[in-house]
């Protein structure tokens, strides 16, 4: 159950930055095409972006990297992240999600990881707490 909670934090926070980007800098941070709006842009390209943090997690995972010092986390995070929004935005006419240059797509990973971090400690408090309850 943690892992879908988290999964479904990482994918809704992914998408509220995108939208808060766009919305903040529309010229740099492009949401929409002829297939989505704005909203369905910024929900379709999160799931995406969060799809492929996950899957670089879970491969970093089968091959036994431990990821137990925080700093180490944040910089797996920051590049799967960054990682993620570029390879969405190379694909704007599938996802109706385009960038300008590469450093908006390390802004938005940085962003988005350090959000994601602090999510991350918050659920895993709170299982925590509610399998002590139990």
């Amino acid at each position: 159950m943690y892992n879908h909670v988290l999964y479904l934090f990482y994918w809704a926070i992914s998408s509220m930055i995108l939208f808060i980007t766009s919305s903040v800098s529309p010229t740099n941070v492009v949401l929409g095409n002829f297939r989505f709006n704005k909203t369905e842009a910024a929900i379709y390209a999160g799931f995406w972006v969060t799809f492929i943090l996950w899957t670089v997690m879970d491969l970093l995972t089968a091959r036994g990297f431990k990821l137990s010092n925080i700093i180490l986390y944040l910089v797996v995070f920051i590049i799967a992240n960054s990682m993620g929004f570029w390879m969405v935005a190379r694909f704007a006419q599938l996802f109706g999600y385009g960038i300008v240059n590469y450093q908006w797509a390390l802004l938005l990973g940085v962003v988005v990881s350090v959000v994601q971090a602090f999510s991350s400690r918050v659920t895993f408090v709170t299982e925590q707490e509610g399998k002590k309850r139990r």
